[in-house]
């Protein structure tokens, strides 16, 4: 690596998106809880900078958000950005057909046993949802900065891209709460975009 920059500390005070630590090529650069300290906007920043003074050769930058994941505990809401807080507010967890499932007849046994969910835990799911999307919303804007990057350098039409998740995620579908570490589709189902030189635009495989 020319170039390293990894979160390995949160604030017990603060919590993952503020008050972290970086490990910024050997170096422990503590952040604090000002806007501008907020996780994402400062990995975007250092992709770009990267892109930006990286000489005429072949590159390869891994950028990997922090969002949408939850605040400290394994499971649960985002913080998003504050400039993006409250403006989805508007929107519910997705409900597919398997959302609190009410005949799971034909699920296993520990699924079978699990209860309906109430009011108040489906409340739950909703906000952890709309705090995950706004999380992502400055994930978008610094994917928007990147390609720009690239654009500037005259790079873009000679660069691969390739988005992709590490897991799906599971808000209410067959009772489960939230999760991951299930075999259903929501939980292993993730997507995988490429774009860049002879790849054809809009083709689905």
């Amino acid at each position: 690596w020319d170039g390293w920059y990894g979160k390995f500390e949160r604030s017990q005070d603060i919590g993952d998106y503020f008050g972290y630590k970086l490990n910024e090529n050997g170096r422990v650069v503590a952040y604090g809880k000002d806007p501008s300290d907020y996780l994402t906007d400062v990995l975007a920043e250092k992709a770009v900078t990267f892109i930006q003074s990286t000489s005429k050769q072949p590159m390869f930058l891994y950028f990997a958000p922090y969002a949408p994941h939850a605040e400290g505990a394994p499971d649960g809401p985002p913080t998003p950005a504050p400039r993006h807080k409250g403006t989805l507010a508007h929107m519910t967890a997705p409900r597919p057909p398997s959302f609190n499932e009410a005949d799971v007849s034909d699920k296993p046994s520990h699924i079978q046993k699990r209860p309906l969910l109430n009011a108040e835990q489906i409340g739950e799911l909703d906000h952890e949802y709309r705090t995950s999307v706004e999380s992502l919303l400055a994930v978008d804007e610094a994917v928007e900065r990147i390609i720009k990057a690239l654009a500037d350098r005259g790079e873009l039409a000679n660069s691969y891209i390739f988005f992709m998740s590490d897991n799906g995620y599971l808000l209410g579908q067959h009772r489960r709460p939230r999760g991951k570490g299930v075999a259903y589709e929501e939980s292993i189902h993730v997507p995988l975009v490429a774009r860049g030189p002879g790849v054809p635009a809009g083709q689905s495989v």
